[in-house]
């Protein structure tokens, strides 16, 4: 008649009936500190998970940042190079201006010589004629005596034609002097339109300079603008991630208590 039931035997047994209780607590509370331990690692996981994310994140938008740094660098060196360009090729020609002011300079000076001595030839042969008709006539007084007054009116007819060529010589004289001056006019208003244009040129560059200076202005602030977007969608991120940790230890307080 030892046939007894468990439930029996527990209750007939207060000690073991403690024992196998203080078991299952035991248990209970190896398997709470198990899933405590579980969410600890799970919390730290995502801790880590969302720091290296921004490292990652951080990291990619230093590396845009470098990459922007050198392009402005190189954008600021061609723009330099476009600039040394643009005033080389200006300097050459107003060097080939001056190379051309200074041949016209040169082509008037000779001419002006050329101009002269011809004129001087002239009056040589004149002053040469008469020197040959005053010996002509000096050795003719005393044969022609009779006919003075022929010779005299043969040399005042031939001190007309000497005036008259004088005159056309001076009216040729006038006629070159006018074209020279109408050559320096259009020579300096030539020099003028050069430089004109060479200024017009200087201010489109200058214009050009202008508008990409802008532009790059406005590619700083845009990239300011979405560098602080991303710190704040990274603020908004980990905030959003300690509340959920502190919603978690709530639990896990509530759980405990």
């Amino acid at each position: 008649m030892n046939d007894k039931t468990p439930s029996t035997t527990l209750s007939d047994n207060p000690i073991l009936g403690l024992e196998t209780e203080i078991r299952a607590l035991k248990k209970t509370i190896q398997v709470m500190r198990d899933e405590m331990e579980a969410m600890g690692f799970a919390k730290n996981q995502a801790i880590q998970e969302t720091k290296l994310e921004n490292t990652n994140e951080v990291k990619a938008l230093k590396g845009t940042a470098t990459a922007l740094r050198d392009e402005l660098e190189k954008s600021k060196f061609d723009m330099a190079e476009a600039v040394q360009a643009a005033k080389l090729a200006s300097n050459n020609e107003v060097n080939a201006l001056k190379g051309t002011a200074a041949s016209l300079r040169d082509e008037l000076e000779k001419s002006k010589f050329d101009m002269a001595e011809a004129v001087q030839a002239a009056k040589l042969a004149s002053n040469n004629e008469v020197k040959a008709l005053k010996g002509t006539a000096a050795s003719l007084r005393d044969e022609l005596e009779k006919s003075k007054f022929d010779m005299a009116e043969g040399i005042q007819a031939q001190k007309l034609a000497s005036k008259n060529e004088v005159k056309a010589l001076k009216g040729t004289a006038a006629s070159l002097r006018d074209e020279l001056e109408k050559s320096k006019f259009d020579m300096a208003e030539g020099i003028q339109a050069e430089k004109l244009a060479s200024k017009n040129e200087v201010k489109s560059l200058k214009g050009t300079a202008a508008s990409l200076r802008d532009e790059l202005e406005k590619s700083k602030f845009d990239m300011a603008e979405g560098i602080q977007s991303e710190k704040l969608s990274s603020v908004n991120e980990i905030k959003a991630l300690k509340e959920t940790v502190a919603s978690l230890r709530v639990k896990l307080e509530k759980q405990k208590s």
